[in-house]
């Protein structure tokens, strides 16, 4: 039942009541189809630049709070961070 509750509008709720009530649909299919469902919505994840050393010593990780980045605003990063480093 909180399966069908946690649905995002009623139209959902229902219609998967009623696959469920009629037999068409069972508990675990609705669940698989819910999860598949999930994965295409929402918000789209944030960009993540990822950069191992050659050598393995270290992983350099940036997240962007955006989906998409172009190269000019990696740079820009680093060079703000670095900045702040030498800073410090």
């Amino acid at each position: 039942m909180l399966l069908l509750l946690r649905q995002s509008n009623e139209k959902n709720i229902r219609a998967f009541y009623q696959q469920i009530k009629e037999g068409n649909l069972t508990v675990r299919e609705a669940k698989k189809k819910i999860k598949k469902d999930k994965s295409s919505q929402g918000r789209p994840k944030y960009y993540e630049y990822k950069f191992e050393s050659p050598d393995k010593n270290f992983v350099l990780k940036i997240k962007f709070k955006k989906p998409q980045i172009n190269i000019d605003e990696i740079t820009g990063a680093l060079k703000e961070a670095l900045n702040n480093i030498n800073q410090q």
